[in-house]
């Protein structure tokens, strides 16, 4: 086993997570902010960002499968590790 293959598959689970995480958010805030007082714009205004945030990552994760699955172990673990901060510099810049 190659010595990065460990961290290479624990950073595309987290990768996923990631991406998971955002859609999850997104789903959430919609179902539990239903209400009469609330408008529908203020609720997607509200979660469209844990959204944008994970377009970056969704786009990545193939490409980063691709180069795990082809023993480019180093560059899976660029990719991911780009894709996962991404999210959170994305996410944090649409919350403020």
């Amino acid at each position: 086993m190659h010595k990065l293959e460990i961290p290479s598959r624990i950073l595309l689970v987290v990768h996923t997570l990631v991406i998971l995480m955002g859609y999850v958010t997104f789903l959430q805030t919609n179902h539990q902010l239903i209400s009469p007082l609330i408008p529908a714009s203020v609720i997607l205004k509200i979660a469209t960002p844990s959204i944008i945030a994970s377009i970056p990552p969704g786009l990545l994760l193939p490409v980063s499968l691709c180069f795990f699955f082809y023993q480019k172990r180093a560059i899976s673990i660029s990719i991911s590790s780009v894709a996962i901060i991404s999210y959170f510099v994305l996410l944090e810049y649409y919350l403020t």
